[in-house]
């Protein structure tokens, strides 16, 4: 972390300015700008193959920076890693979820709980508190787990992270409808009880509208200003800024 940044709104805690990514001898993205306030929910749309997992990775560290610059609170942010951002507060969220088959649900959250030293058992407790399913399946392999326990327990670990910043990408890809309403009901509650801050790349539209307060669409490399929530939910959006 270094630098300041250019001069913010003293609630934002993510600006992205001039930003182009991609992967080696292919640029996807070009000048990308987008903010992210507190506690706001900044949803990313766009159509398959548009950039917008590329755009979260890159936020997140997993992919090069080709040019540009991103700031976190007012901070120059340089080659973060998932460490780092965890220490900064900041959780990235994959698509498919955060587990590793081979290990338990219960080893899941020791290893957590060993990474970050100021949480304690406590912070366990509450988890099988809010997810009481977790606390019958300790002893089980991720792997063995449905599909829907799987998205429960990177719940528990994402909460157990402590963290106030999310970058979300994809998080009801292949869930069940009854999934896709826990799943986005978790998310609303984490935004408006927790304060939680969110960039959301989502594909299920309906999920995008109950949760964002601003959208971006990514459409032919290049990210669009934000739109507000009203706008999103006119008639004809999707045809308008997506698919023409």
């Amino acid at each position: 972390m270094k630098k300041s940044g250019p001069k913010t709104d003293a609630s934002e805690v993510l600006r992205v300015s001039k930003m182009s990514a991609g992967y080696p001898n292919r640029t996807i993205l070009h000048q990308v700008d987008l903010r992210l306030r507190a506690g706001k929910v900044l949803a990313v749309i766009g159509q398959n193959g548009s950039g917008k997992s590329t755009l979260l990775k890159t936020i997140a560290g997993l992919l090069p920076m080709q040019g540009g610059r991103f700031f976190w609170r007012g901070q120059e942010a340089r080659n973060m890693s998932a460490h780092k951002l965890l220490d900064i507060g900041v959780s990235f969220f994959p698509q498919g979820g955060m587990i590793m088959p081979d290990l338990t649900v219960q080893e899941h959250f020791k290893l957590c709980l060993s990474s970050q030293k100021r949480l304690n058992a406590n912070s366990l407790t509450a988890i099988y508190h809010d997810f009481p399913k977790l606390s019958t399946l300790k002893r089980e392999k991720a792997g063995n787990l449905s599909g829907g326990e799987r998205q429960l327990l990177s719940f528990g670990l994402l909460q157990l992270q402590d963290t106030k910043i999310w970058l979300l990408d994809e998080p009801t890809a292949g869930l069940s409808p009854s999934m896709v309403k826990k799943t986005t009901a978790f998310l609303s509650r984490s935004n408006k009880v927790k304060g939680v801050s969110m960039v959301l790349v989502e594909h299920n539209m309906e999920v995008a509208l109950q949760l964002a307060d601003e959208v971006l669409v990514v459409k032919d490399g290049e990210v669009s200003e934000p739109f507000g929530r009203a706008l999103f939910m006119e008639e004809g959006f999707l045809d308008r800024f997506i698919y023409h």
